[in-house]
């Protein structure tokens, strides 16, 4: 759970489901169940601590992230905005097609010309 009320290091094991929330509101609020499902539900409490001072937010630091760019159905081709895009390799299956024909708005137009079609993977 992610709360400033969320018990710390707490490991819940009990089973939830969507209508855990809205059990969790209507057990909360004092409200009367409104179907069968969120009467029966589990209603996140024991993973709640009301009467505890709020935990600080958790600020994580963002972290770069791989990208991996394949141009569809042709060779290894670098845009106009500095990304690389790998060969079309490694593939099984399909078939690749290419155009000459102009692609509109766009300055790269070799990246628009190709493209894998089919059943690949």
């Amino acid at each position: 759970m992610i709360s400033p009320y969320a018990k710390p290091g707490l490991i819940a094991h009990t089973p939830y489901e969507f209508a855990s929330l809205l059990k969790f509101v209507e057990t909360r609020y004092g409200l009367a169940p409104l179907t069968a499902r969120d009467q029966d539900a589990n209603d996140l409490l024991d993973s709640f601590d009301f009467e505890q001072v709020p935990q600080p937010p958790l600020i994580l630091q963002p972290h770069p992230c791989l990208v991996v760019a394949v141009n569809a159905g042709g060779d290894a081709y670098t845009a106009a905005d500095g990304t690389a895009y790998q060969a079309d390799t490694r593939f099984t299956g399909g078939h690749t097609a290419t155009t000459r024909a102009t692609i509109a708005d766009t300055t790269d137009q070799a990246l628009y010309q190709s493209a894998r079609e089919g059943d690949f993977s």
